[in-house]
């Protein structure tokens, strides 16, 4: 789910969206920036063919209360 300016969000699980391929790290690989209702993901580094696409979430609805499994060594332990 990424939440809009307006209230609403987008859910990645409708229609086949790619956005449900974005996985939360503390050490991403990806930055995203929404843009009106449209959400853009860009490379902070080099990404290796089949490496996982990831992205820092920032704050979410779970309020710190989802723990995080992504395994960095940077790894603030929840979402």
């Amino acid at each position: 789910m990424v939440e809009l300016w307006n209230g609403l969000a987008l859910d990645g699980t409708v229609n086949g969206n790619d956005l449900r391929f974005i996985n939360h790290s503390c050490a991403p690989n990806t930055y995203m920036r929404v843009i009106g209702v449209h959400v853009e993901f860009y490379a902070l580094r080099e990404i290796e063919p089949g490496e996982e696409l990831t992205c820092d979430y920032g704050p979410t609805h779970h309020d710190g209360k989802l723990p995080c499994r992504c395994g960095s060594p940077g790894c603030r332990g929840y979402i």
